[in-house]
């Protein structure tokens, strides 16, 4: 008999064997039962070596944190967000850069415009499904598969929709209240600078 290469596996009962030689055609065998019709061998082994292993790869909890991703940053507008922050890190990384090579510091208009194009840029090269994909981690890390069920149910309520979406205005805002609480309290912290700065 010509070398062949076999492969035995049990699941349940059942036991399957795969033959290159021409004396050896693939079957199938039970304790009760031998099929010997290669039509009938073909799916039964499709289902053993592709459609097994699929379910075994599957990850509900996962799913659920992809499925909360994708809404928040998609109907819930979250992405927008993300892309203004991006885009003002970018700012503060290549403004420098900038002013360098132009000898000069940027206008508020030429800033503006500075801003819009980085933000054009980061939606080219940072597309939504990269940021998806890492929200996913977090949240699958962070919270249950019963829990992001459970967020994500909520945000899908009108309440939770109008949380998401105000999520701009409400960080804008603690920006805003960062600045005003820091020119307030301006001389008590300057006259703990000097403390923090021999740390």
């Amino acid at each position: 008999m010509s070398a062949r290469l076999k492969c035995l596996t049990r699941i349940g009962d059942c036991q399957y064997s795969f033959g290159s030689s021409s004396h050896n055609p693939i079957f199938w065998r039970t304790d009760v039962f031998e099929f010997k019709s290669l039509m009938l061998k073909i799916p039964i082994v499709f289902l053993c070596i592709v459609a097994v292993p699929v379910v075994a790869i599957a990850d509900p909890h996962a799913d659920s944190a992809q499925k909360l991703a994708r809404y928040v940053m998609n109907e819930g507008k979250q992405y927008d967000l993300v892309v203004d922050i991006f885009s003002q890190i970018l700012s503060y990384q290549f403004r420098p850069i900038v002013e360098l090579q132009r000898g000069k510091p940027l206008t508020r208009e030429e800033l503006t415009t500075f801003r819009g194009a980085l933000k054009e840029m980061a939606i080219e090269v940072v597309p939504m499904e990269l940021w998806v994909k890492d929200l996913a981690k977090s949240y699958k890390r962070l919270f249950s598969k019963s829990e992001l069920d459970e967020i994500l149910a909520f945000y899908k309520t009108p309440t939770g929709l109008k949380l998401l979406h105000n999520q701009k205005t409400l960080t804008n805002e603690l920006n805003r209240t960062g600045e005003r609480l820091s020119k307030e309290k301006s001389a008590e912290l300057s006259s703990r600078l000097g403390a923090v700065m021999n740390f």
